[in-house]
């Protein structure tokens, strides 16, 4: 029986929905990166807006997601192609080197560029700009 079919059996057969706890469990797969399963109990008046469910249960998948699209970057955050183009990359967990050895630019003009998106969207870290990028994917 996998994790996912002992917990669809676990909500079957908890009587209530305080009963059923919240948990977080990783599921490996073959050939594929592991899901996230994660067990919400539902009750009280939520209820009603889930026509009664007592649980929601969701998949998180951890594969790695692609880059955003450059365009949609400089479209959304007001940016010119290159700082889109350095932002999607960040994205994706790259380094400012990285980036710039990708992109075929010096480190400093990487930079340089970084600091003008910095300046444009009002963030101040490398990790604030790969969470408001990673918002628009």
């Amino acid at each position: 029986m996998t994790r996912f079919d002992q917990l669809v059996s676990m909500i079957r057969s908890t009587p209530d929905a305080p009963a059923i706890p919240r948990l977080a469990d990783p599921c490996p797969r073959d050939d594929k990166p592991p899901v996230v399963l994660r067990l919400l109990p539902v009750d009280g008046a939520a209820r009603s807006v889930f026509l009664g469910a007592r649980a929601l249960l969701i998949l998180s998948n951890l594969a790695p997601r692609p880059a955003p699209d450059p365009a949609l970057i400089s479209q959304a955050l007001d940016l010119t192609p290159a700082e889109s183009r350095l932002a999607a990359l960040l994205a994706t967990g790259t380094s400012i080197a990285g980036a710039a050895e990708h992109l075929r630019i010096s480190r400093e003009t990487a930079r340089n560029h970084l600091k003008s998106i910095f300046s444009k969207t009002g963030i101040h870290r490398q990790s604030e700009l790969v969470t408001l990028v990673a918002q628009l994917g």
